[in-house]
């Protein structure tokens, strides 16, 4: 899958997952957390990872996340790192939303099994 299936695959599948998880009645994960993504690579970064895992799950794949799924995560981990230096970025709830998705992921406990 491209990038844009991707983003559209977390959007028909893992959002409407998280909608439930949300403590707020703002729709964050299908609507709020999307569009902050189209202004934060690392965030966009994140929703993708998450998407890549989600739809490699759903086609009952290995176990393991695939290559491409922990290249997102880890691009978005670095990308979030460096955002996290520019006190800028401190002001909005980009920083919040993107440690959010990625306390979503199943990557670190597969890649140590």
């Amino acid at each position: 899958m491209d990038s844009q299936e991707l983003f559209q695959y977390y959007l028909d599948v893992p959002a409407r997952r998280l909608v439930d998880s949300s403590p707020s009645y703002i729709d964050l994960f299908r609507k709020y957390v999307p569009a902050m993504a189209q202004e934060s690579p690392a965030l966009m970064e994140g929703l993708l990872g998450l998407a890549s895992i989600q739809q490699e799950l759903a086609e009952g794949k290995d176990d393991k996340p695939s290559v491409k799924a922990i290249m997102h995560y880890q691009r978005a981990l670095e990308m979030h790192y460096q955002s996290l230096q520019d006190p800028d970025t401190l002001e909005s709830d980009i920083p919040l939303a993107t440690s959010l998705i990625l306390s979503h992921y199943e990557v670190l406990p597969l890649i140590l099994v």
